[in-house]
């Protein structure tokens, strides 16, 4: 018992260190200091702080605290033209329905790390927005090389949709067959049958339904539900 209160207590320490360091306003200090208020701040303020962790923490940012204004971002930017803030920034302007400023915004973040998948998302999403489906197509391809099961497949189906647009229907098909392959899950499986049934595929649609409606039976009731 006196070990857990030590680490705890060490784990407060840190994060109070943590919060004066970002200068978090001071409510937080309070919040800290309460019963499991370490986990709030630890959740709301220091994981989306850690790159790569974002994604994990963004449920419970929202929760905690509004998004900052456009101006808050811009000029945080200004102050720390970092990484993270020109991330934030890019996502604040696409946000507001600035998409050509977002859209290169997410350029500039993608030419220090190509690699960085919430900028290729927002990329694509902004040139979706300014009716550049191709170039929306290769950010998202580049996304998916990286991992499949981005946002839970949504890019997935983002990137299907973006295909059939282009006229790309066998690319289409192989994508969503390619993610059926990887998950138990209907979703796909449904998505990929509406588009075959589209190009009067009939039996394969059905075939296609029919093994997702017998993988759902065998699964736990957990994943039926």
């Amino acid at each position: 018992m006196p070990l857990l209160f030590l680490l705890q207590t060490a784990f407060s320490i840190y994060l109070l260190v943590h919060a004066a360091r970002r200068g978090a306003p001071q409510y937080w200090w309070f919040i800290i200091m309460m019963p499991f208020g370490e986990w709030a701040y630890f959740f709301a303020v220091y994981l989306p702080s850690q790159r790569g962790s974002r994604a994990v923490a963004r449920p419970f940012t929202s929760f905690f605290e509004r998004p900052p204004s456009l101006e808050t971002l811009r000029r945080a930017h200004r102050h720390t033209p970092c990484h993270d803030n020109l991330v934030r920034l890019a996502q604040g302007l696409y946000d507001g329905g600035d998409f050509a400023a977002a859209n290169q915004r997410f350029s500039e973040v993608l030419a220090e790390d190509p690699d960085d998948k919430e900028a290729l998302y927002g990329y694509a999403q902004s040139c979706l927005a300014l009716d550049d489906s191709e170039s929306a197509t290769k950010a998202f391809e580049h996304l998916l090389d990286m991992q499949l099961d981005y946002r839970g497949h949504e890019v997935a189906f983002e990137l299907a949709r973006a295909y059939w647009k282009l006229d790309r229907e066998d690319d289409c098909v192989a994508l969503l067959k390619r993610v059926c392959r990887r998950t138990e899950r209907l979703e796909p499986r449904v998505a990929l049958a509406r588009y075959l049934q589209s190009l009067e595929r009939y039996s394969e649609a059905r075939e296609t339904l029919e093994a997702g409606l017998d993988s759902l039976a065998g699964s736990p009731a957990h994943v039926r539900r």
